[in-house]
């Protein structure tokens, strides 16, 4: 809070606006308060985080394959370390997050049209140019 001057009458007010999430390799995405809550009421339940910022901060910390939507080309689907998925539309704002039930490589495989990223093969390609 700023401090108060003698004739001073400002009044400080707390913005809870949508909070910016930075992933791996620097890009920013938003998360509307509205898709917060949906993650917060149905898709907490069953892991270990106990709110959405940490939940979607270690999603993003570890991503491990990126691809284009199926369906829509300008949004993406990223498929985290921790066997979830984010899905991200076109200005970087978070869709959903959630880890599937059943098969999860198989429920990313469905939806992703053409892999942009992926850390092994980048891994396999570094290991090549060193040896």
């Amino acid at each position: 809070m700023p401090p108060l001057h003698a004739r001073c009458r400002s009044i400080t007010v707390a913005y809870f606006g949508d909070a910016d999430f930075i992933d791996e390799f620097g890009r920013e995405y938003q998360l509307p308060l509205d898709i917060r809550s949906k993650i917060q009421r149905w898709h907490l339940k069953n892991v270990k985080y106990k709110d959405v910022d940490s939940y979607v901060k270690d999603c993003l910390s570890n991503i491990n394959k990126e691809a284009s939507h199926i369906n829509d080309r300008s949004k993406s689907i990223l498929f985290c370390k921790n066997k979830h998925v984010l899905f991200v539309g076109a200005n970087g704002t978070i869709e959903t997050c959630f880890r599937p039930d059943g098969d999860e490589y198989s429920y990313f495989s469905e939806y992703a049209d053409e892999l942009i990223y992926d850390s092994m093969g980048w891994f396999i390609k570094w290991l090549k140019n060193i040896f």
